[in-house]
């Protein structure tokens, strides 16, 4: 067994696209990622201005 010189990959690269097919579904996936971060973000950020724990007990509404 011995490695492979470029001299003979070079033809095997000549028959290779030089991009692949872009998927149909890759906007949709990029847009959903996008909105899940915005999402992420949304909700650590209210949670980042809920009051803490040792609150005054005017912020529950069970009281």
């Amino acid at each position: 067994m011995s490695l492979a010189t470029p001299a003979k990959l070079a033809p095997a690269q000549a028959d290779l696209p030089a991009s692949g097919p872009s998927h149909s579904l890759r906007p949709l996936l990029v847009a959903v990622l996008a909105a899940k971060l915005a999402v992420a973000a949304v909700l650590v950020g209210c949670a980042a201005m809920a009051p803490t724990v040792a609150a005054d007990g005017g912020y529950f509404v069970s009281d």
